[in-house]
């Protein structure tokens, strides 16, 4: 397995398709990705599912189908396709940090959802401290993984 820690300064070059972050308030690598996305990031944290329209209640009503309410996860991991305005294909946001063991566990359920794409993690501030990251990964991801990692920093506030 291909694990390498990459240089500050290499953090948002080119190298790898998929880039999985935290939310904005847990790293400052998320609030820069966040400025480069046109602040997309932050959008969808406030964004609130619509209501059907008026129209679209009155047929409801008339065919006396079932009304369908969608509700948004906090925690549901949000993708933006961000090859328009960064050196990647997919940014990937995962709410849930408080647990650095599922916040890996869910790293790795999209990066097997998505056929195995090269991955680049943006790491929450201070997860480092709180978990042995390399063991973890290797526990978590196939040897024929390729991660790079780039270390957290504290948001600015």
């Amino acid at each position: 397995m291909a694990i390498q820690r990459l240089a500050t300064a290499n953090a948002l070059s080119a190298g790898d398709e998929l880039w999985i972050t935290p939310l904005t308030n847990e790293s400052r690598w998320t609030q820069l990705i966040d400025w480069h996305l046109n602040l997309q990031i932050s959008k969808s944290s406030k964004r609130k599912p619509l209501g059907n329209s008026e129209s679209i209640g009155q047929l409801i009503k008339f065919y006396g189908l079932n009304e369908m309410q969608f509700e948004i996860s906090k925690t549901a991991p949000v993708m933006i396709s961000s090859s328009q305005l960064l050196p990647n294909r997919q940014t990937v946001v995962i709410p849930e940090v408080n647990n650095p063991s599922l916040w890996l566990q869910k790293t790795h359920a999209i990066w097997n959802s998505l056929c195995h794409p090269t991955l680049r993690l943006f790491l929450p501030f201070d997860l480092e401290n709180r978990l042995s990251l390399f063991k973890e990964l290797k526990e978590i991801f196939p040897e024929e993984a390729s991660i790079n990692f780039v270390r957290s920093e504290k948001p600015y506030e």
